[in-house]
């Protein structure tokens, strides 16, 4: 099977936003397996030609869902380095950005669904991985190559740097979003999340006077 994340390209037309807002709702009340193009055709109030149109399969049409979300983040990270801001308000301005998406009710139905499926699916994991946490990851990787570079921090693996910052915004809230349906984070509790998450990466990796 073809890797669909790297051939996907980027989605811009408003037919093709009307069939992932349509996709979403029908992948989240259905699961992977039982949503079909129909139902997303007829959700989207278009033909199926029209939906396949913009997207070969079910499989592309998933990956173009996740790929928005991933384009968000990578879209923030990319602003920041534009505004060269201080390092420390970039650091806490991306983490904002990645944990709201964590915990927005919609992405954590399609987490649960994605995840369900993926046993009968294996293709559909890694479809999300490639679209989303790898873009995020590698976006977010340059950004503190760039910054190590500058002489900001100190990292000799930039990659994993990543993951671990990610990994420290995330905490546990996510899993107590995915797993108790009735639980959202405040805004106050994201914040203290990130800013502990950022001070904790740069007692790591932070450049050290003199």
């Amino acid at each position: 099977m073809p890797d669909t994340a790297a051939s996907l390209e980027p989605v811009s037309s408003q037919k093709a936003l009307e069939i992932l807002r349509a996709a979403r709702k029908v992948f989240i009340a259905k699961g992977f397996e039982a949503a079909s193009m129909d139902a997303v055709a007829r959700t989207a109030g278009v033909s199926k030609a029209t939906v396949y149109a913009h997207f070969r399969s079910k499989s592309d049409l998933f990956a173009a869902i996740v790929a928005q979300v991933a384009g968000r983040l990578t879209g923030e990270i990319h602003s920041v380095m534009e505004a060269r801001l201080p390092l420390r308000q970039a650091l806490m301005r991306i983490g904002t950005e990645f944990l709201e998406v964590l915990v927005d009710p919609e992405r954590v139905r399609i987490f649960r669904m994605m995840v369900a499926e993926t046993d009968r699916f294996p293709e559909l994991g890694r479809v999300f991985y490639r679209a989303g946490p790898l873009v995020m990851q590698d976006c977010l990787a340059s950004f503190l190559a760039e910054a190590a570079a500058e002489g900001k921090l100190v990292i000799e693996d930039s990659g994993l740097a990543a993951r671990q910052l990610l990994s420290l915004i995330k905490s546990d809230l996510h899993l107590r979003c995915l797993f108790d349906s009735g639980t959202r984070p405040s805004s106050a509790e994201c914040e203290r999340q990130v800013a502990a998450a950022v001070e904790t990466f740069l007692k790591a990796y932070g450049a050290r006077p003199g």
